[in-house]
């Protein structure tokens, strides 16, 4: 008899009782024992049979039972094979479809498909194997709310940004990296972006959890994270006001038009041709009326020498802002209230399972409710706070700073000095050249201020 071994492990495990090796040992010592001849090996390590994923090595075997490449399944046990309904009723499609019949076990009865009282026994092998996946996924399940309740961390191997695990196993706020997090929701909150600051911490050679470099998707995605706010068993990082200023500042920033302000061509959407009256892109080292974004083609200018004309003249008309604080208003502070609120409740709720007033099932119940009305509330609160500035205030040393750091071609500086320019100026008017020459003629040029 020609038979197939096939052996998985549902996670990558040691040579343990249940380790791929100690399967394939037993089968082969069965097959030496009958003698039969193994055709092949069918090895799936570290997935799982109840799960609904693909095995490469299952999907194989049964390919060729199907195609009569093998005469017999060989396993170590059922629950090897397969835990789920689906899979069972498969097997049996196939033995009514090819006459496929012939399951051996090295731990248990053998399976013969053509004979009544067998066909009964894998189905019932096929149901204890489905109840015994599902209680154990109700275990897996009340236990993490369980953990959830008493504080516990529930999450995988590798901590998110901002946490590390302690010598006792337990997840604690990392002080340098949450530092970092605030700082980001503070910047936020003054109009800066998540590109710009990604920029800057790549700089710096700041890193996520992943050892990767930040992205503006990836810094987007830690800050709405409900876990920075306690949830899941996480320790608690971020306060419900700072997550709702983290909220409303990147859907602030969603609905901002355009590319951010960190280029090296500070004039760019504020130079126009004279001639057309279109908009100059850059190429070259130059400003141009490019006929492919609809201009005549006719009119350009030199980059460098219209920057530093444009720039200093800005920069003469321009009066440093007073920093603006968004007012509270009274919306805002009823939503505060009824955050710290609950603050107080979860306190509560903790107490109660510990003090034994409380089930487990009645505090797990209590604290879904908790979490549900802070996240409604966050999400109020995001919407009732006023939208950040979408410039941060400058002051006179920061622009003296920000034009030196242009002129270095530094990207920072790009964004202050763009600030500047959206404050004062309008726009900038290039006319077409008279006169073939290679040097800065200001006369082509006509600023027009606010």
């Amino acid at each position: 008899m020609r038979v197939g071994i096939y052996a998985r492990t549902s996670r990558q495990e040691g040579d343990d009782d249940g380790s791929i090796p100690v399967q394939v040992a037993d089968c082969r010592e069965r097959a030496e024992e009958e003698g039969w001849d193994v055709l092949d090996m069918y090895v799936d390590p570290g997935i799982s049979g109840w799960r609904r994923r693909v095995r490469p090595e299952y999907e194989r075997l049964y390919t060729d039972a199907e195609a009569g490449r093998i005469d017999a399944v060989l396993c170590r046990d059922y629950e090897r094979l397969l835990r789920n309904d689906k899979e069972g009723a498969r097997w049996l499609d196939l033995h009514e479809s090819s006459g496929f019949r012939h399951f051996k076990f090295a731990d248990e009865g053998d399976i013969d498909l053509g004979r009544a009282r067998d066909r009964k026994d894998w189905k019932e092998r096929v149901a204890s194997a489905v109840y015994y996946s599902d209680r154990l996924s109700e275990k897996i399940k009340k236990t993490k709310r369980r953990q959830i309740v008493d504080g516990q961390y529930t999450g995988g191997e590798r901590e998110p940004f901002g946490f590390h695990r302690s010598r006792a196993g337990e997840l604690d706020v990392e002080p340098s990296e949450s530092a970092t997090l605030h700082d980001a929701v503070s910047r936020l909150a003054r109009g800066e972006t998540a590109t710009r600051i990604c920029r800057e911490w790549n700089a710096a050679g700041a890193q996520t959890s992943r050892g990767a470099r930040w992205r503006p998707q990836t810094l987007r995605r830690t800050l709405l994270s409900d876990h920075l706010t306690g949830a899941r068993g996480y320790p608690r990082l971020l306060s419900d006001e700072e997550a709702a200023v983290a909220r409303s500042a990147l859907a602030s920033e969603d609905r901002r038009a355009g590319r951010p302000s960190g280029r090296r061509a500070p004039l760019v959407g504020f130079v126009y041709c004279g001639e057309c009256g279109g908009k100059m892109t850059t190429g070259g080292g130059a400003y141009r009326c490019s006929v492919s974004h609809g201009g005549c083609g006719g009119t350009s200018v030199k980059m460098e020498p219209l920057n530093e004309y444009v720039v200093i003249r800005a920069a003469k008309r321009w009066k440093p802002r007073g920093r603006r604080q968004a007012p509270e208003t009274k919306e805002t502070r009823a939503l505060i209230e009824e955050l710290r609120r609950l603050e107080t409740r979860s306190d509560e709720i903790a107490d109660g399972l510990a003090s034994g007033s409380l089930t487990v099932g009645m505090a797990g119940e209590a604290t879904k409710r908790v979490e549900q009305r802070r996240r409604e509330l966050t999400e109020q609160l995001s919407h009732a706070l006023p939208a950040p500035r979408t410039r941060p205030s400058i002051q006179p040393g920061d622009l003296e700073a920000a034009v030196a750091a242009w002129q270095s071609l530094a990207l920072e500086g790009v964004a202050v000095v763009r600030d500047v320019l959206s404050q004062v100026l309008d726009r900038v008017v290039v006319y077409r050249r008279e006169q073939r020459g290679r040097g800065f003629d200001a006369a082509r040029v006509k600023l027009e201020w606010k």
